[in-house]
């Protein structure tokens, strides 16, 4: 008998294609069938054979499109191994199994501009945790666990390990690459790391911690406790110095080079441009209007660019506050909430902010637009790498969660792209020196490291 599919839009208005297919006992030497329809790619017609993969492998040819139509478990399909400049390889699922494309060597899968950022998030740790920090490259991440040891994971969140005391950890920070971290436990000490948090030395005096920071280079420290001062440190934490005032202070955020600080907390605020040494009260001039009803307020959280021009700051119950002149004048982004905390990309176009009780927020326009991701949780702090590509986020005493919104698959046959159930599509075109381009695809698709 006759098998009328329809198969809806491939990607973004990308392709659209209508196969006829003839029923299995039609099929002479009963593989799967395959017929020529003419589909659109964006606007120039295209005509390719598509194959039904009703098994679990499937060799790719070029120009030819794939059915995965195994409903117990995910179609392998395998990129030609040769390939043409301009050549397409397109896959959809019509079951629940979903489907597979795999890479030979030297092959990867490239999606430049396709996906959005904080689009796809799994949960990484169980936690309870309540702070998280990431390398620049999004690799190695280190969180603060409730009542525990400190937790590292150096493949991006897919595995962790628990190293250092068990303390009520609170609040963490890393240098660029990883190799020195600083953690503080509540009513505790200063802890450092210079060896990837395998192993930790008690540093400077016990306080109620409540946030704290760290240079690209890891040299340059600052912390803030509750009700006390900011204690800073140039010698990776080896000493630390008491300055500024007694403030009850929340939170604090420094340049890469670590000479800008910005130190907030409830009703205060503060900034430093000599690496700590001194702090001057910050007005938060909003637009030009230097009034308390807008800095006056009770600050959560503080991020900014690796060149500390580009800031951003949350209070409780209020809207974000963004500055690009180094935080002399700020401006709302036009969005409210309780902003328990805020990440930033090292050149600020990236933005990550953690509302409690509600979606994430992403943006990648440097606060000019926003959009909700994840799910609604007590989001209590965020971190990124360096890009904005890699993110971490912990639900309020909770789990830890990662997001990779990657532009790449692994390398060869480590790498691959997922399409975990029906509707989800795909469609590559070969640019080249093993590179095939994701050009469109539809629903939830996926690169190797967002898989957990």
């Amino acid at each position: 008998m006759l098998m009328r599919l329809l198969l809806r839009m491939v990607g973004i208005g990308a392709v659209m294609v209508v196969l006829l297919l003839s029923g299995c006992g039609t099929d002479k030497d009963n593989d799967p069938q395959s017929e020529t329809e003419s589909p659109l790619l964006g606007a120039s017609p295209i005509n390719i054979p598509w194959v039904v993969v009703d098994g679990t492998a499937q060799q790719a040819v070029p120009n030819t499109g794939y059915i995965a139509f195994n409903a117990v478990e995910a179609a392998v399909i395998t990129l030609p191994a040769e390939a043409e400049v301009g050549d397409i390889v397109a896959v959809t699922g019509s079951a629940d199994g979903g489907w597979r494309i795999a890479q030979n060597p030297d092959q990867t899968i490239v999606a430049d501009g396709i996906f959005e950022y904080g689009t796809v998030w799994f949960q990484s740790f169980a936690g309870p945790c309540f702070d998280v920090a990431s390398s620049a490259d999004g690799t190695r991440l280190v969180a603060a666990r409730l009542q525990g040891q400190i937790q590292l994971s150096r493949d991006a969140g897919a595995t962790w390990i628990a190293r250092g005391p068990e303390k009520a950890w609170y609040s963490v920070a890393s240098s660029a690459d990883g190799s020195k971290l600083v953690a503080v436990a509540r009513g505790d000490y200063i802890y450092t790391s210079a060896d990837y948090g395998e192993t930790w030395t008690q540093r400077g005096p016990s306080r109620t911690w409540a946030s704290v920071t760290s240079s690209a280079d890891g040299t340059k420290l600052a912390a803030v406790a509750e009700n006390d001062y900011i204690y800073v440190s140039t010698d990776s934490g080896v000493t630390w110095t008491q300055r500024g005032l007694n403030k009850p202070w929340r939170a604090v955020a420094s340049s890469a080079d670590g000479t800008r600080l910005i130190a907030l907390g409830d009703y205060t605020s503060y900034r430093s441009t000599d690496s700590g040494a001194t702090w001057d009260y910050m007005l938060f001039n909003v637009q030009g209007k230097p009034t308390y009803s807008y800095y006056l307020q009770y600050w959560q959280s503080v991020a900014c660019s690796a060149d500390g021009k580009r800031w951003i700051a949350g209070s409780s119950w209020d809207d974000l506050y963004l500055s690009s002149d180094y935080g002399y004048t700020w401006y709302k982004a036009g969005v409210s909430g309780y902003w328990s905390g805020v990440a930033s990309s090292a050149d600020g176009r990236v933005l990550l902010a953690a509302p409690y009780d509600d979606l994430l927020y992403v943006s990648t326009d440097y606060g000019q637009n926003w959009q909700r991701r994840g799910a609604k949780k007590a989001w209590y702090s965020v971190a990124t790498a360096a890009d904005g590509s890699s993110s971490a986020a912990v639900d309020f005493g909770g789990p830890l969660f990662v997001s990779h919104d990657l532009s790449t698959s692994l390398a060869g046959t480590a790498g691959f792209l997922y399409g975990e159930n029906r509707g989800n599509d795909a469609v590559l075109q070969y640019a080249g020196n093993g590179q095939y381009d994701l050009i469109s695809y539809r629903g939830r698709v996926l690169f190797d490291r967002q898989i957990k």
